[in-house]
């Protein structure tokens, strides 16, 4: 019993002292010199546990890496059943996307452009390819400029001949007889490049291959974006 009266002595001690420092300094100075307090806690907390600090970025990095891995795996199976659909539907030999990156800047600032086939999908008795495009710097084709000022190109492998001789000694290399290249774009920038090869001659409407990848462009550069913040 003493020691109750002790502790509600004490307890009416602490709250006289309280509202003395209210009268004095106000409500919300207390408030703003308790948040400091806190927040100044919160510093030497950290100082003195640069492990604990340490670990919490760890745990951050690896949970947003999982995140990414998670929408990327997305993005790739859509990716896949897209050019597999496109395949399909246009009866194509070879349908692939070149996905565009940069890497380290030159001095003048600019980045360096480079692109890779990372998606590709082939006709039965077609030889995959992506590996041979896997990397590599787009400033040595003259082509990919054209179809990034032009947006699409599309015809006879003879054509690039004039535009891009290293290219056309490429696809000729890789039995392209027919090709319809058009530009994807994302939801602020250009991506990559969607494209259709034949290798071998077939009865082709040019008109048709076009239609439908002025419209499957769209969906790709959709999904290509589909990036949470």
């Amino acid at each position: 019993m003493e020691d109750k009266l002790n502790n509600a002595q004490q307890g009416a001690g602490l709250l006289e002292k309280f509202v003395a420092m209210v009268d004095k300094y106000g409500i919300k100075k207390i408030i703003k010199g308790l948040g400091v307090f806190v927040f100044a806690s919160y510093i030497i907390f950290f100082a003195l546990n640069p492990r604990y600090l340490f670990e919490k970025y760890n745990d951050y990095i690896t949970k947003r890496h999982n995140e990414q891995l998670t929408e990327r795996m997305a993005v790739v199976e859509s990716l896949n059943n897209e050019i597999d659909r496109i395949k399909n539907k246009l009866d194509a030999d070879r349908v692939f996307i070149i996905e565009f990156h940069n890497s380290v800047k030159s001095i003048e600032g600019f980045p360096f452009a480079f692109g890779s086939m990372n998606f590709e999908t082939c006709a039965d008795g077609i030889m995959y390819v992506s590996d041979e495009y896997n990397g590599f710097n787009l400033s040595k084709y003259k082509l990919i400029p054209y179809i990034y000022k032009n947006n699409i190109f599309m015809g006879n492998v003879e054509n690039i001949k004039d535009i891009d001789n290293r290219l056309y000694l490429k696809f000729l290399s890789n039995d392209v007889h027919e090709i319809y290249l058009i530009k994807i774009e994302g939801m602020s920038m250009p991506t990559g490049i969607l494209g259709v090869t034949y290798c071998e001659e077939k009865n082709i409407d040019e008109q048709h291959i076009m239609s439908v990848l002025r419209q499957e462009v769209i969906r790709t550069g959709y999904i290509m974006s589909q990036k949470k913040d």
